[in-house]
């Protein structure tokens, strides 16, 4: 994963039309929120331009742009410049040795360097030493203790130390007073074919205006984790305390300390805190929800249960939960439940993301065909996910996008996936309601990673994340909200406690340090001595020590081989690569315009970019709210009136993705099959020796322009090598393969239906009337095609296959054909015939019930028994013409038993079809409802109600409102299933609409429990309406078998959510201390 993947202001722009000059973009920038508009697809062209302006790497995600931000001139940057060169020192030959050697030390042993020593001394050359051992000052560690394994095998450990660490990386160029430090603990193998690991803890200080390097504060190697997180935190824990009390003195000043938190996964928060992990019961970190059991998989379906606080964290108030007291909780004024975050790393990217991408694709082991797209749709994913990598602009490392290498994928391109490119992708992929649902997840997380918006709107993303939540099994299946999918409810947390947004506190940057600390690892021998060792070589290099000093970011950054020139090739501003050439030309400006930049200029004045500006900007969808709010946008055309425009206007970079499908897309609506994939096109330039060229080719590599067809076709002989497998796979065209004019003929809905129908353009026209594929062509481009055939020899058109080196699928038919050097187009249709299929061509046929299917087939199979006893010799029909004499008289159909017994067949497997569908459909409505409804409604407040009052007022309410009846209804229909168990269902709602304290002073019909009395459930309204709807939901319940099933559910309130392990639990304390006070006694 890069570090600059968290740098999440990139500004988005899509655009999907093939000309510069007809462009429609999306763009992306925020500013409010609205969730009172309705999505409408039909409104949303072709193209996109997404700002999400390049997201600042300020990792407390405060804004870098200022109302007024700082004018650059050259004449100040070069003379600051200049005067840091005369400042710095010339290193010596010695620690340019040093440097060079720490640098690639992983590449280079001992060996290696003293034998170049050994040849720089023989050249007489002084001031080196004699041996790598002194040149690198390498030193080992005597303070590697052992520590055991959580398999209770020998391990070992080391502790580098806080403050030594934070003293190689404050200088003075740090001029604030505070030290705000973020922490990160992760597991990190080693070797491919070995469990040996290490357990690194990290340390990053963050601010907005200065970048700094993660550094090591301690690492564990074993073969598995620490036995003991107490063993493995004493150290840091202790130093810790010292430093949050007393402060750290660098350079005779005084800092103070603070801790952020810890941005660690799952296991990882699990081991420190010392609680359940993620496939236990009570293993949510946030709230005391319980899970459920199904389909194998832990699910956690609850969102009001009761929210964690620091205080029931330290008291263990759900003694399920834990496995042990925390050491966090001895770190001054630290929150182990609300401070130790969940990273949307691998919540969001690595999980959610890779989740939704998996069952999409089908890559998931489980594949649950409920929300798998077709074949099709995959490679047309594929296809657009390949095309808009070259778009990538330089920020964002992983540019390749492929389903192929999908289990490579890393977090980086998950991110650019959900934050960036899946709006577009997705748009015509997803069903309607598919894609609204996946527009909730895109939404909440560019708000929460947007350095402006995060800390504003963390209430409305919060509400998007919980109704994506709820609505999750709807689309994924009920086994969907397992606690990855749980987590996102709480991901808002972490912004409300950080008042930050989630890139800055997210695990990418210590991930690039994990990275780093691996490549310095050689042998598998004592890896933790070889770290050690490292590590001092590098404390004694100069060079490294700078590059890993903290330092203040740079505003703008100008090449310095560029800086005399008057047109520069590029500059950073804001962090921010920006050039000429796209994709980094397109940028967002303060009045949140857009600009493609054409040149950048430095002026006396200062510097200047040229360009032009888009006109119109509008919305690309409307649900929940407005994609320009979310910076997502719409662009018109260029303007063609030049703009000059100063860096200080400013704001966004923006990702420009072209999308050439989109013309083609359009055509396609008006002249392919829904399900065309590949397309048989007939080149209008002719060979050399004038013969018309046909190939077949995908879909994708054909557009329209100016109301011309073009094919993107490879110009050079080596490509011929490549291009079947290419077409077989659909593969992207070559950048540089260059447009031809060509006319289709043919369509197909795949690629080996596409060559047979190759083989039938050569054949007689008889062929091309085969219903058993349904050919979709223009009636001018078939008369063309005939008489194309009928003027040319069958030598000439298998002679235009042998001129395509392409075409090598042919190479039998055109050896079969050769020895012939004239024929006729009947001819020609005879040597191929072989490679044709037998048509059966039934005409003026009524479909007839499968009974007088049957009668016909008798009365048929008696006419032929007559002809047959009258001896009368059936003649089988040419198979050139179909004709059944020799005299060339049509042939009437013959149509047998067995082909009327297929037809039968195949209309009831039909007719079973249909019926599976309609009760498909009738099982969805009953389940899933109105779901486009259900996501516009808002839901019910302050639910569960807490005590007995809320409730009843709650309840009284249900009389006489009419709009809270109809939000309790849409609510008991999203959670009761049809054909579940009426205590499943009564689980799914009760516990949402009344707490565990409320269900003890109930019983489902008001009798005594235990010689207490209880409140009559049935008696309210509340029970009327969920009888109401568990009635609706299956009609062949039994109102007696309801009220049975309600009464023990009532009854067995007071064990659920743990209730009766903690009554045992509190039991034998009690027990047990009656004994201590017996013994005492005694």
């Amino acid at each position: 994963e890069n570090a600059v993947s968290s740098n999440d202001s990139t500004d988005v722009v899509l655009d999907n039309s093939y000309s510069s000059v007809n462009l429609e973009l999306e763009v992306d920038d925020i500013e409010h929120y609205c969730s009172d508009h309705l999505y409408n697809v039909e409104n949303i062209e072709d193209s996109y331009l997404t700002d999400s302006s390049v997201y600042n790497r300020s990792p407390d995600l405060s804004s870098t742009d200022n109302d007024s931000p700082p004018s650059f001139s050259s004449s100040s940057n070069s003379d600051e410049s200049s005067h840091e060169e005369n400042n710095e020192e010339v290193p010596t030959i010695r620690e340019k040795l040093q440097s060079w050697a720490v640098k690639f030390r992983s590449n280079l042993t001992i060996e290696t360097i003293d034998s170049l020593l050994d040849i720089l001394h023989s050249e007489n050359i002084d001031g080196l030493p004699k041996s790598a051992v002194t040149l690198l000052q390498t030193k080992t560690d005597k303070n590697i203790k052992l520590m055991m394994s959580s398999k209770n095998t020998n391990g070992s450990y080391v502790y580098f130390g806080l403050e030594s660490g934070l003293k190689r990386i404050i200088t003075n160029e740090f001029t604030e007073n505070t030290i705000r430090l973020l922490f990160n603990i992760d597991g990190l193998p080693l070797y491919n074919s070995s469990s040996q690991q290490f357990w690194a803890n990290l340390g990053l200080i963050l601010h907005s205006k200065y970048e700094s390097q993660p550094f090591i504060v301690a690492v564990y190697s074993g073969d598995s984790k620490p036995q003991n997180a107490d063993d493995f935190l004493e150290d840091f824990i202790k130093e810790l305390k010292t430093l949050i009390e007393n402060g750290i003195i660098i350079n005779e000043r005084v800092f103070n300390v603070e801790i952020v938190g810890f941005s660690c996964d799952t296991p990882a928060r699990s081991f420190i805190k010392k609680c359940k992990g993620h496939g236990g019961f009570y293993a949510c970190e946030r709230c005391e929800t319980r899970g459920k059991t199904r389909n194998k998989r832990r699910i956690y379906p609850s969102i009001n249960s009761r929210r964690r606080t620091k205080r029931s964290f330290k008291n263990q108030r759900q003694v399920e939960h834990h496995l042990g007291r925390s050491p966090l909780l001895d770190i001054p004024n630290f929150d182990p439940v609300k401070s130790v975050f969940l990273d949307s790393m691998h919540l969001l990217y690595l999980g959610i993301m890779k989740w939704i991408l998996q069952q999409l694709i089908g890559a998931n082991k489980r594949v649950n065909r409920k929300c798998k797209l077709s074949r099709r749709n995959i490679r047309h994913l594929n296809l657009k996910l390949k095309l808009l990598g070259r778009f990538v602009p330089k920020e964002f490392q992983r540019k390749k996008f492929d389903f192929d290498e999908f289990s490579h994928w890393k977090a980086t391109q998950f991110r650019f996936f959900l934050l960036y490119c899946g709006v577009l992708v997705f748009r015509k992929m997803l069903p309607k309601q598919m894609y609204q649902h996946f527009l909730l997840l895109v939404v909440a997380c560019r708000i929460l990673c947007n350095p402006e918006l995060c800390v504003e709107y963390t209430n409305y993303a919060r509400q998007l994340l919980v109704k994506f939540f709820e609505l999750l099994q709807h689309f994924y299946g009920s086994d969907s909200q397992v606690m990855n999918s749980h987590n996102i409810i709480h991901l808002a947390d972490d912004v409300d406690q950080t008042k930050t947004n989630l890139c800055a506190i997210s695990a990418f940057p210590f991930e690039n340090c994990l990275g780093k600390i691996k490549r310095l690892i050689v042998g598998r021998n004592n890896p933790l001595a070889q770290l050690v060792r490292r590590m001092s070589e590098q404390k004694a290099c100069t060079e490294v020590i700078k590059k890993n000093a903290i330092r203040k970011k740079k505003q703008l950054v100008i090449n310095p081989l560029h800086a005399n020139q008057d047109v520069l090739k590029n500059i950073i501003l804001h962090g921010v690569e920006l050039s000429a050439t796209t994709p980094n030309n397109i940028v967002k400006l303060n009045n949140n315009k857009i600009l493609s930049i054409t040149e950048i200029r430095k002026e006396q004045q200062g510097i200047f970019l040229h360009g032009f500006m888009f006109k119109d900007v509008t919305d690309a969808f409307t649900y929940p709210c407005e994609s320009t709010k979310v910076g997502i946008m719409k662009l018109g055309l260029l303007s063609r009136q030049k703009t000059i425009i100063s860096i200080d206007n400013f704001k966004n970079k923006c990702v420009l993705f072209k999308d050439n499908h989109d013309t083609f897309a359009k055509m396609e609506q008006d002249t392919f099959e829904k399900d065309t994939t590949h397309v048989e096109v007939q080149f209008n330039e002719k060979s050399k020796d004038g013969k018309k060229i046909i190939d077949l080719v995908p879909v994708a590599w054909v557009y329209q322009n100016d109301k011309q067809l073009f094919c993107k076709y490879p110009t050079k002989k080596k490509e011929y090598n490549n291009l079947n497998e290419m077409c077989k796979t659909s593969a992207a065209y070559g950048s540089f393969w260059k447009s031809f004019e060509v006319t289709i003929i043919k369509e197909a809905g795949n690629y080996n239906q596409g060559i047979r129908r190759m083989e039938k353009a050569f054949s007689d026209k008889v062929v091309q009337s085969n219903d058993n594929y349904s050919i979709h062509s223009n009636d001018h481009m078939q008369q063309n095609l005939a008489s194309d055939h009928s003027t040319s020899s069958g030598s000439s058109i298998v002679h235009s296959f042998i001129k395509k080196k392409s075409l090598k699928r042919f190479r039998n038919h055109a050896t079969s054909s050769s020895s012939s050097t004239t024929s006729s187009p009947t001819s020609t249709y005879q040597n191929l015939s072989s490679a044709t299929t037998k048509i059966i061509k039934l005409q003026n046929k009524k479909i007839q019930s499968p009974t007088n299917i049957k009668l016909n087939a008798l009365q048929r199979s008696n006419n032929k028994k007559a002809q047959t006893s009258s001896n009368v010799k059936k003649m089988k029909p040419c198979r050139t013409c179909g004709c059944t004499c020799s005299s060339g008289t049509s042939a009437l159909e013959t149509v047998t038993k067995a082909h009327l017994e297929s037809t039968r067949r195949s209309i009831e497997y039909r007719i079973t079809q249909e019926a599976k569908i309609t009760r498909h459909l009738f099982a969805a409505h009953n389940n899933v409802g109105d779901i486009e409804k259900i996501m516009q409604d808002e839901q019910i407040n302050d639910m569960p109600k807490l005590n007995l009052e809320d409730f009843q007022d709650f309840d009284t309410l249900l009389k006489t409102d009419l709009e809270l009846i109809k939000k309790l209804k849409c609510f008991m229909m999203i959670n009761i299933k049809s054909g579940m168990k009426v205590t499943e269902n009564l689980t799914a709602v009760i516990p949402r609409i009344m707490s565990k304290d409320v269900q003890l002073l109930y019983s489902a019909f008001g009798r005594e429990t235990n010689g207490s009395k209880k409140l009559n459930f049935s008696a309210t309204q509340t029970y009327k309406y969920l009888l109401e709807v568990i009635t609706t939901k299956d009609p062949g319940l039994k109102i007696k078998d309801i009220s049975s099933q309600l009464s023990r559910w009532f009854s067995g309130a007071k064990d659920r959510e743990g209730g009766k392990k903690e009554r045992q639990y509190y039991k034998m304390m009690k027990s047990s201390n009656s004994n201590n006070t017996e013994n005492k006694n005694e």
